[in-house]
């Protein structure tokens, strides 16, 4: 695998949620990890979010823990900072 084109960063609030949540869904981190491997990539998934003065993207991460079709709410805000790097 290549080097990432930009360094994805979780906060500390961000990496809490997911600490928590992934003792209820067992395969969270899995799930994270296709989210994760975009951002490296420069691509940016999700819905941005307008009238913040910088790009500031929601992304909705399918839990495949739950039978129906829903998404878990981690914090997942994504913030592209003016430098190569994501903040989770």
């Amino acid at each position: 695998m290549s080097d990432p084109i930009v360094t994805v960063i979780a906060l500390p609030t961000f990496t809490r949620n997911v600490r928590t949540l992934k003792k209820k869904y067992r395969n969270l981190l899995e799930d994270l990890q296709p989210i994760i491997d975009q951002l490296e990539n420069g691509e940016t998934p999700g819905d941005q979010i307008p009238d913040i003065g910088y790009p500031v993207f929601k992304v909705r991460i399918r839990n495949t823990d739950i039978q129906k079709e829903k998404v878990v709410d981690i914090g997942s805000f994504i913030t592209l900072k003016p430098h190569p790097q994501f903040y989770f």
